[in-house]
């Protein structure tokens, strides 16, 4: 396994995903030794591994235990301690360098709780181990939070292992189990139990809904609006005709948004509602920050600028209005594509292009490489730089976005890669670009007419 990407995961169907924990738990490894194995070996995977399975399981079966120490490695990785090229990120440099011991699980558990999605698997064992008379074992239990929004290894391990951290951190009281400490989960986690189990209820329809209404115009939509937004996204289950009590019902009742009745008359009319101050600074918040993560910084103005007015904007005689613009239009694209993990690569300031990586879970895990042009061609050159990214980063779909035109070569040289290869090409032009910010579902349909061309040239 090569250095340049994180190994596939199975298939979460679009769902938040805990990170790999296996053979990464308080019970296995001493995380001060870790990390200090970590700041010597680094920048070396073989070594790094050798120096990890010498510390924490020498002897025994040699292959049993190097394949050990991979996955503590590995699990590392998904944490976000060690980076691709197998050196202590700013996180894990925090943690080798906090004063103590108590300092150090507290920066680890408020990563897991902030960044890893270990506060909704906390809401959600809350909510199963108050309704019921105890918690199910490690493999019924990972079944019960994947069938309720978030994925994990299906034996259990990764639900355990963060549950131990958690409890190193005080999270969790006592040495098993899972009683909360409510103060200090809302003190490390930023927010209070209450609210994230709210959260964690929703289903992925549910959280689909919001996180389109956080794009929305003073964050005000309607049901026909935003079935509209929705459709064609292969891993919601959308009921149509029970919208509003099997959708919309569930997000008021949990203090996201409110809605307003539909004035009576024959045939209906769209419910209409609106975030409240709950959906500002739990969901809202959250997206502004994972832009911030991938490097666009957006407010909340910004987030609800309607499509159409960033696409004017990008037509702007000023290069930082168009270049700003640019960042904020594609970060929106790639938002409604369900993508996560989004990274943009660094740039020249107001450049007309931005590139980036991003991760997609539906229908099945996929590596999105990215290029969005704002300039009238888009040429071979630019095409073939992406694909040679996508080689070395392991990608596997490769989306070009320009507000232009694709060059005859360069249209060509798309369809001999799609012809002659595995990966997955997707071209948006100007006319593209515009339809998807007049009637944001129209995505689905330009995805379904590149996903028929791919087929078609494969076919010759």
């Amino acid at each position: 396994m090569t250095s340049g990407s994180l190994p596939v995961r199975k298939a979460a169907q679009g769902q938040p995903t805990l990170p790999f924990s296996k053979q990464f738990s308080p019970e296995q490894i001493s995380l001060e030794d870790f990390l200090e194995i970590c700041h010597s070996q680094g920048g070396d995977k073989n070594r790094l591994e050798a120096a990890v399975r010498s510390r924490f399981w020498p002897g025994g079966p040699l292959k049993q235990h190097e394949t050990m120490a991979y996955n503590a490695v590995l699990s590392a990785r998904h944490y976000g301690i060690i980076d691709d090229s197998y050196k202590l990120t700013a996180f894990g440099e925090q943690l080798r360098k906090a004063k103590n011991e108590v300092e150090r699980y507290r920066f680890l558990a408020i990563h897991l709780l902030t960044k890893l999605h270990a506060a909704e698997m906390v809401a959600k064992i809350e909510t199963i181990r108050r309704s019921e008379a105890k918690v199910p074992d490690k493999i019924a239990l990972a079944k019960r939070l994947k069938d309720n929004g978030l994925y994990s290894n299906p034996d259990g391990t990764d639900i355990n292992q963060i549950a131990g951290w958690l409890r190193k951190a005080g999270v969790y009281k006592g040495t098993s189990g899972y009683a909360l400490n409510d103060a200090l989960f809302a003190e490390l986690a930023g927010v209070a139990p209450a609210v994230v189990t709210a959260a964690g209820a929703l289903d992925a329809v549910g959280q689909a809904i919001l996180q389109e209404l956080a794009q929305c115009p003073g964050f005000t939509s309607d049901s026909s609006v935003m079935q509209r937004r929705l459709a064609g996204r292969p891993e919601l289950q959308i009921n149509a005709a029970q919208f509003k009590k099997m959708h919309l019902d569930p997000l008021e009742k949990a203090g996201f948004i409110t809605q307003r009745r539909a004035t009576a008359g024959r045939g209906g009319r769209p419910t209409q509602f609106e975030g409240t101050v709950l959906f500002r600074q739990e969901v809202v918040q959250r997206i502004i920050e994972q832009a911030r993560d991938a490097g666009t910084v957006i407010d909340e103005p910004a987030l609800q600028v309607p499509l159409p007015e960033l696409v004017q904007r990008m037509r702007s005689e000023d290069k930082a209005i168009k270049g700003k613009a640019l960042e904020q239009f594609a970060l929106r694209l790639l938002l409604r594509l369900g993508l996560r993990d989004i990274k943009w690569r660094a740039r020249p300031a107001n450049a007309e292009e931005i590139d980036g990586m991003a991760v997609g879970f539906a229908p099945v895990h996929s590596r999105w490489q990215v290029q969005c042009k704002n300039t009238a061609l888009l040429d071979v050159e630019d095409a073939a730089k992406e694909v040679g990214i996508a080689v070395r980063q392991r990608s596997t779909t490769i989306l070009l976005v320009t507000t232009g035109e694709f060059t005859a070569a360069a249209q060509n040289y798309v369809d001999d890669i799609l012809r002659r290869s595995p990966y997955t090409i997707i071209r948006f032009n100007g006319d593209d670009v515009r339809a998807i910010a007049e009637e944001p579902g129209s995505i689905w349909d330009l995805l379904r007419r590149e996903a028929l061309r791919a087929d078609e040239l494969r076919k010759q």
